[in-house]
């Protein structure tokens, strides 16, 4: 699975990333430049001149590069001579892989999960210990990658069983990255499934990991019968989403925006830059304080905490959250409300996947949900009831909130 983002000159004043390319015209409102280039394990710099009308006079080729013609003068085509690891970094970073093995638990046990089988791979890896338990994940390439995952999950016994799932990044567990899924009797099943975002140095790598108390839940696959093919227990893609796909390019013309990676050339110094006063960049997540309201009175964190977390792509907001109640925590009256670090495009735009905790019972699956008030700048707060009727969460319900109950969300919205 490739991601492919379109180049507006009307939009870009500053790029980076890696690629090979042509450039031409007269360069106005250029007014210097400089790029790291990637191929693999090699970084070459290039550098240029810039004429008095602004135009670039000559470019440089560094190691592993050459250019066309090779004075660097005119119209120039840049591309990679040698390169690490055995790909393409112009055609992207990806990996799909899948396994076709039950992985059966260890109770107690923290577990990676298993992939047995490269499906299609360039610049992504699967490596680990021969132990089909510990699986790595691992990128060529710096960058911010999309791991998308899908998990058949299982049980073979009565009652009801929990499982959690977290990503780890090389060997230590990335903060608020689990949920948890409740199966209820015997042969339950669920499909878990959903994606992280992650930046990546070059050789860094990630695990899937999971964990349950009960040893009869389990990562079940099934072989293909008739016109069925076979269901992995376990399928993963990785994929580079902040890189310029192209092999060749031209650019030309007045350059007016921004575009970002890891190198630029711009009117300023500047790297980075903003959609409605988010930063623009391939950094770690951005904090933020939630601000926690309700319909009538207003609910008080005391001692507990509150904390979020963003990161925005385009026009795209990335956001996670975590409410943890403290002994002093007052709830508040009437239906709960949690707001977004941006405004949203509209109410309908904010609507993702919350999980509540009443502490040492049960988890509880929930939504954010903007059009439930009509507001796209904070969000009402949603359980389902039997019968499948979506209620409101107050101090009340789906239970009476205590000291150490919280609830946590997930998801993505569009920016206003």
């Amino acid at each position: 699975m490739s991601e492919y983002f379109p180049f507006d000159t009307s939009d870009i004043g500053s790029y980076s990333g890696s690629f090979s390319g042509s450039f031409f015209g007269d360069g106005s409102g250029i007014t210097g430049i400089s790029a790291s280039f990637f191929s693999g394990s090699v970084t070459n710099a290039i550098s240029a001149s810039y004429a008095a009308n602004g135009g670039v006079t000559q470019l440089l080729a560094g190691a592993n590069i050459s250019l066309s013609p090779t004075t660097g003068v005119g119209q120039v085509t840049i591309s990679s001579t040698a390169g690490g690891g055995g790909f393409n970094t112009a055609t992207g970073s990806y990996g799909s892989f899948y396994d076709t093995t039950t992985q059966t638990n260890v109770a107690g046990t923290a577990r990676s999960m298993s992939l047995n089988t490269t499906d299609i791979t360039n610049g992504v890896s699967v490596s680990g210990s021969t132990n089909p338990f510990n699986t790595y994940i691992k990128v060529e390439n710096a960058g911010v990658y999309n791991i998308q995952f899908s998990a058949q999950v299982d049980k073979t016994d009565s009652g009801t069983d929990e499982i959690w799932i977290w990503i780890r990044k090389n060997g230590t567990n990335l903060t608020d990255t689990a949920t948890s899924i409740q199966l209820q009797g015997n042969g339950a099943h669920y499909v878990a499934a959903w994606n992280f975002f992650v930046n990546a140095a070059a050789g860094d790598y990630f695990q899937l990991m999971w964990y349950s108390p009960d040893a009869n839940v389990r990562l079940h696959a099934e072989p293909a019968f008739g016109v069925v093919p076979g269901i992995p227990s376990l399928i993963v893609t990785a994929n580079r989403v902040d890189q310029f796909l192209s092999n060749t390019g031209s650019f030309s013309g007045s350059f007016t925006g921004s575009l970002f990676g890891t190198a630029s050339w711009a009117t300023s110094a500047a790297t980075a830059s903003s959609v409605n006063g988010a930063t623009i960049n391939n950094t770690a997540w951005t904090s933020y304080t939630p601000v926690w309201t309700a319909a009538s009175i207003n609910p008080v964190i005391n001692n507990g905490t509150i904390t979020g977390q963003y990161k925005v792509i385009g026009k795209t907001c990335f956001v996670r959250g975590n409410v943890a109640m403290g002994s002093t925590t007052t709830f508040g009256t009437g239906e709960w409300y949690i707001s977004m670090p941006f405004t949203a495009s509209h109410a309908d735009a904010i609507l993702m996947t919350a999980n509540l905790l009443d502490n040492g019972a049960a988890w509880y699956n929930a939504t954010v949900n903007g059009a439930r008030a009509g507001l796209n700048y904070k969000a009402a707060i949603q359980y389902q009831a039997v019968g499948g009727t979506a209620n409101d969460i107050n101090a009340t319900q789906p239970f009476t909130w205590a000291n150490s109950d919280r609830f946590l969300w997930n998801g993505s919205f569009e920016i206003a």
